[in-house]
């Protein structure tokens, strides 16, 4: 078991037995189409993109909430009018360096970036402050580089429990971080279009949102991430039911959008921390209680690494 605290590990440490495939890098001239497939297939939320100079250099990381925002940019669809998207105006031929925001306070082009000798608390806070990766280089070049997600970070933990800081006690109640963790709570009905819960996903600068029933209960998930692999045939699902666009997600019907993890505040951050790794999801809604299904909260990856890091989620 390692001795060293989660904050003081270099990045070579963290990354040290965790497999991984070789980064990807997409042509910045690849179209958005190829994109969401390599995203898919990938099973990642972003995709680094190489320089139109230098093949080998990263300089920008697109992701599925960029793509999201040029399909409603490009479609003409808003919370307002008929809120129909029109597939006929979204080219997904056009390059995917197109996708990429213009907005200076976008993620996309600021990405973090640290080399493998440094250590990761300063990525931890930045991590639980809404960066969600990180591209781990190496200035003597001796390694290729890594794209270092949240993801990584809690499978560490999970693996090796002897680096959580003695101040936090992963058997505490997940309720005594939910005064941090229970932003308001941004959700849709179950009889909404798919295409009007992206758009409120995008308009509250969040990542996903749980849908309720018409008695309120948590019934599904809808993320970003589930854009992935859509096609432009596919695009015109996004007008359905959003219950009817996640089933025509998964060949048999029954993704796991469609069967959300929940927890009470009484469950334990060790629990959480075991069903986020073991599940591989981003997040869990909290509920009421085990018998009252009523999205309360929510505690997500970056809740979870503020606490590890002693930091307070804005």
């Amino acid at each position: 078991m390692p001795t060293t605290s989660l904050l003081s590990l270099t990045f070579t440490e963290l990354l040290a037995n965790q497999t991984r495939p070789p980064l990807t890098v997409a042509n910045p001239e690849s179209t958005v189409a190829s994109a969401l497939l390599s995203l898919k297939k990938l099973d990642r939320l972003c995709l680094p993109l190489a320089s139109h100079t230098g093949r080998k250099r990263v300089v920008a990381v697109v992701s599925t909430s960029d793509i999201l925002a040029y399909i409603v940019r490009t479609s003409g669809v808003s919370g307002k009018g008929d809120g129909k998207l029109h597939p006929d105006r979204v080219d997904l031929t056009q390059p995917i360096d197109r996708v990429l925001p213009l907005e200076s306070d976008e993620e996309s082009y600021r990405f973090w970036e640290r080399d493998y000798r440094d250590t990761i608390e300063t990525t931890l806070i930045a991590f639980a402050r809404g960066v969600h990766r990180a591209l781990i280089t190496d200035a003597l070049d001796e390694r290729p580089p890594a794209l270092l997600t949240q993801t990584d970070v809690l499978r560490y933990v999970h693996a090796n429990m002897s680096c959580v800081p003695p101040s936090v006690s992963l058997d505490a109640p997940i309720s005594s971080i939910l005064p941090s963790a229970a932003r308001k709570l941004v959700t849709m009905a179950a009889d909404e279009s798919a295409i009007s819960g992206l758009i409120r996903i995008r308009e509250s600068k969040i990542a996903a949102l749980p849908v309720v029933n018409t008695s309120g209960s948590v019934v599904a998930n809808l993320s970003v991430s589930d854009l992935r692999g859509v096609t432009s045939v596919e695009l015109y699902n996004l007008n359905s039911p959003v219950i009817e666009y996640l089933k025509s997600l998964s060949p048999n019907g029954n993704p796991k959008s469609l069967n959300p993890i929940v927890v009470t505040p009484q469950d334990s951050m060790r629990s959480v921390l075991n069903i986020l790794v073991e599940k591989h999801i981003h997040r869990v809604w909290v509920v009421a209680s085990a018998d009252d299904r009523r999205p309360i909260g929510v505690v997500s990856q970056s809740d979870v690494i503020a606490t590890f890091a002693g930091v307070s989620v804005p």
